[in-house]
């Protein structure tokens, strides 16, 4: 078959039906879809069984909770379609989307197919965002042109999941797979090490995928790992010097010092043994000092006390800072 669509599904039922339905609907027709149950504790694994039972394309799997990673590992293996997609289970496809895509594949041969997104909040406001980037690119000029849109215009649509159509075979032949110890960012981690492996890329307009968008529901980032983070940051750095590309370097280490600055700033609680853990682990990173040299900021001054790996004076820093923040907390109520 020509696709696999792979589902990731933990406590879906308020919109599984609206996102298969919407697969259902399209007038593409070649694929299989993976619907991987992570230990669902709502109605989603019993929903799944009954749209598997009404179509013989619909695969169902079930495991224990073991993280989104985890669910779309379990896909890859068990695909069969020469190309992968990757649809969240909250979202829904725009009709004919499946077969515009492909009537870009027919047209234009390359190992990877990206594209842009249309987000759309529970109030009915929406956004379309397409690639900067357009038409087919050798490996080096398309990894020469993506970090624009990653890492100037933010735009995300080089990391998001479910923009991109990929060769199945790459993944096969490379074991390539999601991490499943990252929490933020695992789907950038991943393409990052997809990229590596292609010949060419297609970039083109096409927003029909719906990335819905719950406005009430609120994101945590308690216990963020900024290690992983910045690790990831600096793995695109490496894949874009193997290629000998430089000109993102300031950009891309321009994160990585926001990264690290809130690392400390974000601490809670504060910690002195988590301060020297942070200090030793950007020690070993030696490419980070020279970021945070060049990066001038209003937190100047933490900055500098990182850069003289002074752990009691950023303590104080930290402890006064948290003080103020109560005390405005408060003064507001």
């Amino acid at each position: 078959m020509k696709l696999s669509i792979i589902i990731p599904i933990y406590n879906a039922e308020n919109y599984l039906d609206r996102c298969l339905a919407s697969i259902q609907k399209q007038s593409f027709s070649d694929y299989e879809i993976l619907l991987i149950d992570d230990g669902s504790s709502d109605q989603s694994l019993s929903m799944c069984e009954s749209w598997g039972s009404g179509d013989r394309r619909i695969k169902v799997l079930h495991q224990t909770n073991q993280g989104v990673s985890s669910a779309r590992n379990k896909g890859l293996r068990m695909a069969q379609g020469e190309f992968v997609m990757f649809i969240d289970a909250d979202d829904e496809l725009a009709e004919g989307y499946l077969e515009r895509i492909f009537q870009k594949v027919e047209k234009n041969a390359a190992d990877l197919y990206v594209w842009g997104i249309t987000k759309k909040w529970n109030s009915g406001k929406s956004l379309r965002t397409n690639p900067e980037m357009s038409g087919l690119f050798l490996k080096r000029d398309f990894l020469s042109a993506f970090p624009y849109d990653q890492y100037e215009k933010k735009t995300g649509l080089y990391g998001f999941v479910s923009n991109k159509l990929l060769k199945h075979s790459i993944i096969e032949s490379n074991n390539l797979s999601f991490n499943q110890e990252l929490k933020l960012l695992e789907d950038y981690d991943f393409f990052l090490d997809y990229y590596r492996h292609i010949a060419c890329a297609y970039c083109f307009d096409e927003s029909g995928y719906i990335y819905n968008i719950n406005e009430g529901s609120a994101s945590s980032r308690k216990n963020v790992d900024y290690i992983s983070l910045i690790d990831i940051h600096r793995k695109c750095l490496r894949l874009l010097d193997m290629e000998g590309i430089t000109k993102w370097n300031k950009s891309i280490g321009r994160d990585i010092s926001s990264l690290v600055l809130a690392a400390f700033s974000e601490m809670n609680p504060v910690s002195l043994s988590k301060i020297r853990m942070l200090l030793k682990e950007f020690d070993m990173r030696e490419e980070i000092r020279a970021y945070l040299e060049d990066y001038s900021t209003k937190y100047d001054w933490l900055r500098m006390q990182i850069l003289s790996k002074n752990a009691i004076r950023i303590f104080i820093y930290l402890r006064i800072w948290r003080m103020y923040l109560s005390l405005k907390r408060k003064s507001v109520l």
